[in-house]
């Protein structure tokens, strides 16, 4: 046991054993190696830190189920990298446990990753359940239930025969949901033929999914023989199943049949209805299409207790490349008024934009639309604080380049990375371009973010490299004494004064 887990936590910090071990003896009081006969007695010695290390781990990974447990509950974002930290650690205790959850929450939560993504993740969680033997019928389901979220299609004679378990009534009526939810009408027929084979009751649940694939695959012509034959079941159309026919028409992306059947049944759609209606035409880019059904349904503004809900489909709809309908939606529904920060308005969307790598040219039209509407005047010079402090840098040096009042500070992390790239040459190159912005270098940035990061051993021909490059003697000479007096490189700042004071003369 001890031999596995300092392995983990070697391999964990990409540490050498030797190291390990020497620096845990050093801690533990033990002066030499040769006290111990061999490696195991070391790992021994070492007990107690691994169980700690142990104890750690897993507090670390019950706080990441609890954190994902909650955002799911309150229908919070849910950011990839939590459900993969969970299950790069997740033990098969931890998968039987909370195995669901995790494949839970690969839904539409996460707001930034592809829908594809997020089905490629529950199954990655799906399959180590799989290979641990851990799976039972509730998590076929779970996956299905996901799948659907996802707007993933099934194959569902795959599906049924890759199952070891037997599929049940909820499983049938799950697939047969997830390939209604595409519009695939003949696997569809095929599900509805084997759940009656299975005498399986068909009820209005499982006519409003047919509903649905028939407006998505046929528009209003193909519902009309569905509704017949649930008027010959003997089962009424309930506001689900008018509800099922708006969202499978703006699915089917006909205008002119959408905004009918919008006007037929327009007082069955409530808030939340609203709300996923506008991620429909968003994702299909018919949201310009939004002014007939706001007037239609009569929904002018949306409610706090659902904007969270708008704000995650915006961030949705960014990160799916439709950047119109989420400003067209934002600008529509959030009251500057409400928001009390300055450069509070549209903020988030921005962020997101940069985070998604929305063309920058895009995103600086944005926010010189927003200066100009005089709903956001400080957005440009946030965005670019929050790019540099998340590491966007190629955004964020073309933010830069509009910036009005440019600061040398600003620069500061250009040149870090420069620095790490192509050290003295990557420094000398932002402090060229800052100068061509017309932009000084004070004391502060040469000092303390250049001079450093160069070739300093000859003083003199640093100096006359930093001239070529258009600085002063002036605006060189304070940060560069300082700098080697600091260095205790006294006698060579001594020289340096000696050879200036010289060509000055």
């Amino acid at each position: 046991m001890y031999r596995t887990t300092l392995r983990r936590i070697i391999n964990f910090g990409n540490l050498n054993f030797v190291k390990v071990c020497g620096v845990l003896c050093h801690s533990n009081g033990i002066k030499s190696l040769s006290r111990t006969e061999s490696n195991f007695e070391i790992l021994k010695c070492f007990s107690s830190n691994v169980t700690a290390y142990n104890h750690h781990l897993k507090e670390d990974v019950n706080d990441m189920l609890e954190n994902l447990r909650n955002a799911y509950t309150c229908n919070e974002r849910i950011y990839i990298a939590a459900i993969e930290g969970v299950l790069k650690e997740a033990n098969h205790e931890v998968l039987k446990t909370h195995g669901m959850l995790l494949m839970k929450c690969c839904g539409a939560l996460v707001v930034d990753e592809t829908s594809q993504t997020r089905q490629a993740l529950c199954g990655q969680i799906f399959s180590k359940m799989k290979s641990l033997n851990i799976v039972e019928i509730e998590h076929y389901n779970t996956y299905l239930q996901v799948s659907i979220e996802n707007k993933i299609n099934i194959d569902y004679i795959k599906f049924l025969e890759g199952m070891s378990c037997e599929a049940n009534e909820v499983t049938y009526k799950l697939l047969l949901k997830a390939v209604c939810e595409v519009g695939d009408i003949q696997q569809a027929f095929k599900i509805v033929t084997a759940m009656k084979e299975n005498q399986f009751l068909a009820n209005e649940e499982l006519f409003n999914v047919l509903v649905l694939a028939h407006s998505i695959k046929e528009g209003l012509d193909g519902i009309t023989p569905i509704l017949k034959t649930m008027q010959s079941a003997q089962v009424p159309p309930s506001d689900k199943t008018f509800k099922a026919i708006i969202r499978g028409l703006a699915l089917y992306g006909d205008k002119n049949e959408f905004i009918k059947s919008l006007q037929m049944y327009s007082n069955v759609i409530q808030e939340n209805d609203f709300i996923h209606l506008l991620a429909i035409l968003g994702t299909k880019g018919l949201h310009n299409w939004l002014v007939e059904v706001m007037e239609i349904t009569n929904i002018k503004q949306i409610s706090k207790q659902n904007m969270e809900e708008f704000i995650l489909l915006c961030i949705r709809l960014i990160h799916a490349g439709n950047t119109e309908a989420a400003l067209m939606y934002y600008k529509q529904f959030m009251d500057a008024s409400s928001l009390s920060g300055e450069g509070d308005y549209a903020f988030p969307l921005l962020y997101e934009m940069v985070a998604a790598q929305i063309e920058t040219s895009k995103i600086i039209e944005i926010i010189d639309n927003l200066k100009k509407e005089g709903l956001n005047t400080v957005a440009l010079e946030r965005l670019l604080g929050v790019a540099l402090q998340k590491g966007f840098m190629e955004s964020a040096w073309e933010l830069l380049q509009v910036m009005p009042n440019i600061r040398p500070h600003y620069f500061w992390p250009f040149i870090m990375k420069a620095s790490k790239e192509h050290r003295e040459i990557g420094v000398l190159n932002i402090l060229e371009k800052m100068l061509k912005m017309n932009v000084r270098p004070d004391i502060d940035t040469l000092q303390y973010y250049c001079l450093h990061l160069c070739d300093s051993k000859d003083p003199q021909q640093l100096l006359l490299r930093l001239q070529k490059l258009g600085l002063t003697v002036r605006e060189i000479l304070t940060p560069l004494l300082s700098f080697l007096i600091k260095q205790d490189r006294v006698i060579s700042a001594i020289n340096l004064c000696t050879i200036v004071h010289t060509l000055c003369v």
